[in-house]
């Protein structure tokens, strides 16, 4: 598979007691997310793909971390442009109120939809473990986003 150029750097680590790191990089700043197996959000991961791939947006890709969330927004701005923002809640200690944040705000829906799709595809392909996770991600029904690869650019 080829590199992909996006706006966003991903990457995803090799699942460990349930718990799956990913860090993206967006404009110098590293933003981690942590997914966990109890809130799977990997299912809902293709139906965002397959969405965006197809432009039927609006499209949202939800992560819950414990206590707070992340989530992946495709959609359309007021001026017709598509947009992919990521949009959660962060707090520094658990005393703290609750803040959302949007963390990234891009037209790069297509590349940043690519790069999630190329490192979590690269991961899974090289490092992934199920033990980690709980089950086998790699079961997941993959073939229905490939598909789509050739026609995104």
């Amino acid at each position: 598979m080829r590199e992909i150029e996006a706006s966003v750097k991903v990457k995803f680590f090799p699942p460990e007691h349930g718990w799956m790191r990913i860090v993206l990089t967006y404009a110098g700043r590293d933003i981690p997310i942590h997914s966990s197996n109890v809130f799977d959000p990997y299912p809902a991961l293709l139906d965002w793909l397959e969405k965006v791939f197809n432009h039927e947006l609006p499209a949202r890709w939800h992560i819950t971390e414990e206590e707070t969330y992340i989530d992946f927004i495709a959609d359309i701005d007021e001026s017709g442009t598509e947009r992919l923002r990521l949009v959660g809640e962060q707090r520094e200690d658990v005393y703290e109120d609750r803040t959302v944040y949007t963390f990234v705000d891009s037209p790069d829906v297509i590349g940043i939809a690519k790069e999630i799709y190329r490192s979590f595809k690269e991961m899974l392909d090289h490092e992934f473990e199920p033990k980690g996770w709980g089950r086998d991600l790699r079961a997941l029904d993959w073939e229905r986003i490939d598909k789509y690869l050739p026609f995104v650019g």
